[in-house]
């Protein structure tokens, strides 16, 4: 009915990613397990959407009309730009990092930051209203999920696990078993679980996996 407002909603199911090109020509990349909303009022005097999880967004340039993006945890603002944000928290902490053009991101508390490309804000979920502010950060490897891999740099163990229970839907046991190892390469988003976490076993010291079900227990490897 002509003057009432609708909600649109887009998702991407655990294990699966989803685009969508928005009414202004904006485009917006969901990794696994995500979601984005906004109401048929996009494009028509705002540009606001809503995000929960891990997106990629293109951002089609409009001077008279910021593009916001609305999180639990922080807020951004932007004109015309390339850029992912992260909700997820698996480090307890969620971020924004810009590719190109010029952020806004707003933690809350009146604490503000403006990212120039190739910058990262992180926001410490454990401790509401402070920002990091980070420079030369590979955003490609942030959003290496969009180009179907996953791509680790010394990341730790338990933060990895963390992404491939969410991607293949499993649930870990003993996670504190993997504290202290990290590891470090890119795999494909496309092999089986049990080649993945193969993969992640022959380059760590002393962990190993069993997948019973859809749940994977983390044992020491024996000498």
């Amino acid at each position: 009915s002509v003057g009432v407002e609708k909600d649109y909603l887009v998702f991407a199911a655990k294990g699966q990613k989803a685009s969508v090109v928005l009414p202004d020509g904006s485009k917006v990349w969901l990794n696994s397990d995500s979601e984005i909303k906004y109401t048929n009022l996009y494009g028509d005097g705002e540009r606001i959407i809503s995000l929960d999880g891990e997106a990629y967004f293109e951002v089609r340039k409009n001077e008279k009309l910021p593009f916001d993006v609305m999180t639990k945890e922080l807020n951004v603002k932007v004109l015309g730009t390339s850029f992912c944000i992260n909700t997820f928290g698996d480090n307890g902490k969620v971020y924004t990092a810009l590719e190109s053009g010029v952020v806004e991101m707003d933690c809350g508390r009146e604490n503000t930051l403006i990212l120039a490309p190739g910058q990262v804000a992180e926001l410490d979920v454990r401790r509401p209203g402070a920002c990091v502010r980070m420079s030369e950060v590979s955003v490609e490897q942030l959003v290496a999920w969009k180009k179907g891999l996953f791509c680790f740099r010394q990341t730790s163990l338990p933060d990895i696990l963390k992404q491939v229970a969410r991607y293949y839907d499993v649930h870990f046991m003993n996670l504190e078993d993997a504290e202290g190892e990290a590891y470090t390469g890119d795999i494909s988003r496309n092999v089986s679980l049990e080649v993945l976490l193969g993969a992640i076993s022959a380059q760590t010291t002393d962990i190993q996996f069993k997948i019973v079900n859809r749940t994977v227990y983390i044992t020491k490897k024996r000498d």
